[in-house]
C-alpha cells in the first residue's frame, strides 16, 4: 500500500488548486471540443429537466454510446450550476481524474521518484488529447489508469464488481479508455497466469459488451476507409513512429499557433528522440535481463498498439494512437525505477522539471494572450481567429452562444443525443 506523505499532500493540492486557478481563471479555454460537449450536456439538462428538445430537433438514440460520459456529467452538474460552468468543473474533474491516475499508475509500476511521477503527471494534463477538447477520452483515460493501478494492486484478490465498475465507466467515455484497461488486464491475466482474475474480467466485462453490441447493432459504423481516405497501412506505420512523441508533449499544440519559432522545434525535437531512446532502452534491457516487468510489457504493448494498430477503425482515424500515453507512463516509470546512479535521476527529474514549467508558462502566457484579444471581438467570429496555419482552438465557441440564445445546432453524431434536421423527422 503506497503511503502518501504530509508533504506529497501537500504538493498534490497545490497542483489541484493550480489546475483549479486555469481552468476558472480564464473565460475562454483553447480547449477545442469542450464547447460543443457542453452544449451536448445543456441538451441533455434541457431534455430530463424541463422537457424541451428545442423545437423538436433533438432527440436521444436509443443505446447508450461511448462518448456520453462528457453529456452526463455535464447535465447532471447543470442542476446546480450553469452550463458553461457545468462543462469547466466536468474539465476539472477530468484533469484531475487524469493527475491522479498518472501519479498512482508510475508509483505501482516501480516509479519512487516522486518528482518525476508528479512532473510527468502535470504533463499529463496538457497533452494534445486535451488541447483538442477530447474531453470524454481524457476522462476515460483517468477512469483507465485508475482501474489499472486497482487490478495491478489486487492482482490474485481482484473482486469482479470493482472491475465491472471501472469497465463500464470506461466504456461509457470512449471505447479506447475501455480498450486500455482491458489491455492492462489481459497482461496481468498472461504474466500471472491467473484463471480465477479472468473468469472475474469476463464476468466484468459482460455489461459493457452488452452495451457495445447493442451499439453496433443499432448504429451504421463504417470498419475501412471512407472516401478521400486513401493512406496506405504502411504509410499510416511510418507516420505513427514520426507522431508518436507529439501525442504526450505537452502543449506541442499551441507551441505553433503563433508565428513558429525554431527553439520550439528544437524543443520538440530533444523530446522525441528522448522519447524514443526511452523505448528503445526499455525494450533491450528487457530482452537482455530475461525478464519483463510489468512496466516494460505494457509499455512495450501500448507503443505496439499505438504503432501497428489500423490508421481507421470503427469510423475513427487512428484510434489506436492514443495508448500513446499509457506506453509513456511506464517508459518513464521503467527508467526511474532502473537509474542506479543519484546524478542520472537528477538529470531525468531536471529534464523532465524543464519541460514542465516551460509548457506551462506557455499554456498560461498563450491563453492569457488569447483571452486579451478575443475579449473585444463577437463570439461568432472565433471561428476565423488567425493561428497562423495552425488548427483554431476555438472553432467550436459558437454553442457556447447556441446554449445563451437556446437555439438549435448541429452536434457530433458520436454521443448520446442527436440532431435533427427536420423537426418533422422526429420519431
Amino acid at each position: 500500500m503506497q503511503h502518501i506523505s504530509l508533504r506529497s499532500r501537500i504538493i498534490h493540492l497545490l497542483v489541484v488548486a493550480t489546475l483549479a486557478m486555469y481552468v476558472g481563471g480564464f473565460e475562454y479555454l483553447p480547449f477545442q471540443d469542450l464547447p460543443q460537449w457542453t452544449y451536448h450536456g445543456y441538451v441533455m439538462h434541457q431534455w430530463l429537466a424541463h422537457h424541451d428538445d428545442l423545437g423538436g430537433h433533438f432527440r436521444l438514440q436509443p443505446y447508450l454510446p461511448p462518448n456520453s460520459a462528457a453529456t452526463l456529467v455535464i447535465a447532471a452538474l447543470e442542476g446546480m450550476l450553469a452550463p458553461i460552468v457545468a462543462g469547466k468543473i466536468y474539465l476539472l474533474i477530468t484533469l484531475v481524474l487524469c493527475y491522479s491516475g498518472s501519479v498512482r499508475l508510475m508509483y505501482v509500476l516501480g516509479s519512487r521518484q516522486e518528482a518525476v511521477n508528479i512532473l510527468v503527471a502535470i504533463g499529463g494534463c496538457m497533452t494534445l488529447d486535451v488541447q483538442m477538447g477530447f474531453v470524454n477520452f481524457v476522462f476515460g483515460l483517468g477512469v483507465a489508469l485508475h482501474g489499472s493501478v486497482y487490478v495491478l494492486r489486487h492482482r490474485s484478490s481482484a473482486l469482479g464488481f470493482p472491475l465491472m465498475l471501472f469497465l463500464f465507466a470506461a466504456y461509457v467515455s470512449h471505447f479506447v479508455a475501455a480498450a486500455i484497461l482491458c489491455s492492462v488486464l489481459l497482461v496481468v491475466c498472461m504474466r500471472e497466469a491467473n484463471v480465477k482474475l479472468f473468469k472475474r474480467s469476463l464476468l466484468a466485462l459482460l455489461p459493457s459488451v452488452v452495451l457495445f453490441v447493442q451499439y453496433c447493432i443499432a448504429k451504421d459504423i463504417p470498419m475501412g476507409p471512407t472516401d478521400g481516405f486513401s493512406v496506405t497501412y504502411a504509410e499510416s506505420v511510418r507516420t505513427s513512429i514520426r507522431t508518436l512523441p507529439a501525442v504526450v508533449m505537452p502543449v506541442h499544440r499551441m507551441k505553433h499557433v503563433f508565428e513558429p519559432s525554431t527553439v520550439f522545434v528544437w524543443f520538440d525535437a530533444v523530446f522525441a528522440i528522448g522519447f524514443w531512446i526511452g523505448a528503445v532502452w526499455m525494450i533491450v534491457r528487457s530482452i537482455r535481463a530475461r525478464y519483463w516487468e510489468f512496466s516494460a510489457v505494457i509499455g512495450a504493448l501500448a507503443l505496439a498498439i499505438a504503432i501497428f494498430s489500423p490508421a481507421f477503425l470503427g469510423g475513427m482515424v487512428a484510434p489506436g494512437v492514443r495508448f500513446t500515453y499509457v506506453g509513456y507512463l511506464a517508459i518513464v516509470a521503467f527508467i526511474a525505477r532502473t537509474l542506479r546512479h543519484p546524478r542520472s535521476r537528477r538529470v531525468l527529474a531536471f529534464g523532465l522539471c524543464t519541460l514542465t514549467m516551460v509548457s506551462a508558462t506557455i499554456l498560461v502566457w498563450s491563453t492569457a494572450v488569447w483571452n486579451r484579444e478575443l475579449d473585444a471581438a463577437p463570439i461568432d467570429t472565433f471561428g476565423n481567429y488567425d493561428t497562423h496555419g495552425g488548427s483554431n482552438p476555438f472553432t467550436h465557441f459558437h454553442f457556447y452562444q447556441d446554449i445563451r440564445n437556446h437555439t438549435p445546432r448541429p452536434v457530433f453524431r458520436s454521443g448520446i443525443i442527436t440532431y435533427v434536421e427536420d423537426s418533422r423527422d422526429m420519431r
